[in-house]
């Protein structure tokens, strides 16, 4: 592609991100930190970091550190502007949109796919919203999608190089946000149709899976060495029970609140500890002290408790998935519930994506099935293990580039169906810029 249609798409996304930010700053007099409730503990520890503060803070069990040290070098550089780290964030998923060409155009051979798999990300309301928060999500999905784009320069020129870099902003992520930990892992069928032989297969593979899983290894190190359990972040077996479980509980016994809920199961993990609080002192925000403790001991009685009520009601459990679902690719919270033009662009991308999977298929386009499918299939399984409910498409958007990708493909192939090949009889491919044939 070239430096002038990339840079169209980054000023697009710029742009739209940009004004909403501006929007809810000047008009509605909404703060970046009040775009979200999580902002204040990055924000938090990156003041922490510059403050003089070690990597012992138990905050540090439930956030990795990359977000607060983008935090940390925002506030080096422009002071402690939170309105600068949104800037920043906004800028990184404009950047991610212009990804998404490169990503497209290594996968499909197509420059009008890539520019629309950019237009699509750089348009995403989903996107859009979340870029503006003062949260890790963006920062981990600007590194999630330029390992996609290295896996995407895997498939064509096969070396190891691209390979360990792919794993490399793999890793990054995952030390951004956790929800990519295990991805490595789920990531391997890819590489079988990424080479052609076993050898090469495994080659690249292990080249793509050291990095990530050196990071994932060594920050549970960290955690073990200063919260007394091996868990690379507290979150998820917090929410594994206080959102997950709790979910589970009020569908088993019929209209008891959250609230309720989570109250009994802060009470639970206080008697199973053997502490000392009494139940009458417990409210309902009590549960947050389990967040990210220093006693390694509730990590693991939190991952027990949810067990034991996943085992307890395995239909209500499977009954929750659906509404998990709706949440992660119905709505934003920021633009509330619903939100029509939202609503219409999500299935509209659901819709074009199918489409171009089922073309991916036809044309036999297995390396770009594999990994459109893995990142959805994965992101999709990783959230709704651990939440169903307190959540929104922010969740999905780490996928972003994995509906454009075959979305693109459906949209194009379609337009070429509709219009040009009526009006001068060309073929498919021809007319949408698409190559029959994938490189593998």
């Amino acid at each position: 592609m070239k430096k002038l249609e990339l840079g169209g798409v980054f000023i697009l996304a710029l742009v739209l991100r940009l004004a909403l930010l501006s929007y809810r700053i000047n008009v509605l007099n909404i703060t970046p930190l009040q775009n979200s409730p999580d902002a204040i503990e990055y924000l938090l520890l990156g003041k922490a970091l510059l403050n003089g503060w070690d990597w012992s803070s138990g905050y540090f069990a439930a956030r990795p550190p990359l977000m607060p040290l983008l935090v940390a070098a925002v506030y080096t550089v422009f002071g402690e502007s939170q309105t600068a780290v949104a800037v920043a964030n906004v800028i990184l998923s404009a950047a991610t949109a212009t990804l998404a060409c490169l990503i497209a155009a290594q996968l499909t051979h197509s420059i009008p796919a890539a520019r629309l798999a950019g237009i699509l990300v750089a348009i995403d309301p989903a996107s859009i919203a979340n870029s503006i928060n003062v949260q890790a999500e963006t920062l981990a999905n600007f590194w999630f999608a330029l390992s996609m784009l290295f896996l995407a320069h895997t498939i064509q020129r096969q070396k190891v190089r691209d390979a360990a870099l792919a794993g490399l902003a793999l890793g990054l992520a995952t030390l951004a946000r956790p929800t990519t930990i295990y991805l490595f892992i789920f990531a391997l069928p890819v590489f079988v149709f990424i080479a052609k032989h076993l050898r090469d297969r495994l080659r690249l593979y292990f080249a793509f899976a050291v990095f990530p899983a050196l990071f994932a290894l060594l920050w549970s190190a960290r955690n073990l060495a200063y919260i007394g359990e091996y868990t690379y972040t507290t979150v998820s077996d917090f929410n594994l029970l206080f959102y997950r479980a709790v979910s589970v509980e009020r569908w088993a016994r019929g209209g008891v609140s959250d609230d309720a809920i989570r109250r009994e199961f802060a009470i639970e993990v206080e008697r199973r500890l053997g502490s000392s609080v009494d139940p009458s002192e417990v409210d309902a925000g009590f549960f947050w002290r389990n967040f990210s403790d220093k006693d390694g001991r509730r990590v693991r009685i939190m991952r027990q408790m949810a067990l034991e009520v996943y085992l307890a009601h395995p239909l209500w459990y499977a009954a929750t998935i659906p509404a998990g679902v709706y949440h992660i690719y119905a709505y934003t919270d920021m633009f509330g519930e619903p939100f029509v033009p939202e609503l219409l662009y999500n299935l509209f991308l659901y819709a074009a994506a199918a489409a171009g999977g089922v073309i991916c298929w036809r044309r036999r386009w297995w390396p770009t099935l594999a990994i459109s499918l893995t990142v959805i299939g994965y992101i999709t399984l990783a959230t709704l293990i651990s939440q169903t409910t307190g959540m929104d498409t922010r969740m999905r958007t780490s996928a972003a580039a994995a509906f454009a990708v075959p979305a693109a493909v459906g949209l194009l192939t379609a337009w070429e169906t509709l219009f040009r090949s009526r009006r001068n009889g060309r073929g498919l491919v021809e007319g949408a810029g698409l190559d029959e044939r994938q490189p593998q």
